[in-house]
Formats: structure tokens, sequence, C-alpha cells
């Protein structure tokens, strides 16, 4: 949670730095800059619901804050070689609300299935 904080608190101090010149650039140039932006975070937006529907047909019950923060925790573990970081979601609910990996490892192999699934066959 730590990684997630220093990460956050790193790109607001990006953005405040520059925020008069990211302003102009996006005011007199063009509109791209904005969907650069927003393109990533509606996409983690859409995994994210996805997490939490699957969570809840597996009958975890989780609160949206908690299932967020271990969804962010899985995200900045994904750098790890083949997404491996991911399993470290089963670990977190498990260590948090008891929940046996067993069930929950299979909601990340089928998350990671989705995910190939997107990227190979569109």
């Amino acid at each position: 949670m730590i990684l997630v904080g220093i990460i956050i608190l790193y790109t607001i101090f990006l953005i405040c730095a520059d925020l008069k010149q990211v302003c102009v650039d996006i005011i007199t140039k063009n509109l791209n800059y904005i969907a650069i932006i927003l393109l990533p975070t509606c996409s983690w937006l859409v995994l994210f619901i996805r997490w939490h529907i699957l969570l809840k047909n597996s009958g975890t019950c989780i609160l949206l804050k908690d299932s967020l923060k271990i969804n962010l925790a899985g995200y900045t573990l994904s750098i790890i070689h083949g997404n491996i970081g991911e399993l470290f979601k089963a670990h977190f609910i498990k260590n948090k609300f008891g929940v046996p990996q067993k069930n929950t490892m299979r909601i990340v192999v089928v998350e990671q299935f989705y995910a190939f699934c997107n990227e190979h066959l569109l």
C-alpha cells in the first residue's frame, strides 16, 4: 500500500509542478492530452469493476474500498514478469479477510484468461 501511495504522491508532484504548462497545452494545442489521461483511467475502472463483480459472484464479499485497495496493489505488482504479482491479490484477501486462497486464486486466473482473450482475440 505504501508503494501505491508513493506512486500517487509522485504523480501529484509531477502534475502540480507543471500544472500551468499542462493546462496551457491542453487548452491551446488539442484534446489528445485529455484522451491520453482518461483512457487508461477508464480502462482501470472497467477492470476494477470486473474484479469486484468476479469477487461477488464467487461469494467473496469485500467492501468496495478494500477491493479497490487490493486491486491497485495487484496493479503495482503486475510489473513482475508474467503478471505473477496479480496472484498476490489472493494472498492479500486471505490475510485480511481469511478467505481461502483457492477461492480467490480462481478469480485471478479467470481475470488473466479474460485479459489474454482481450489481447489476442480482438
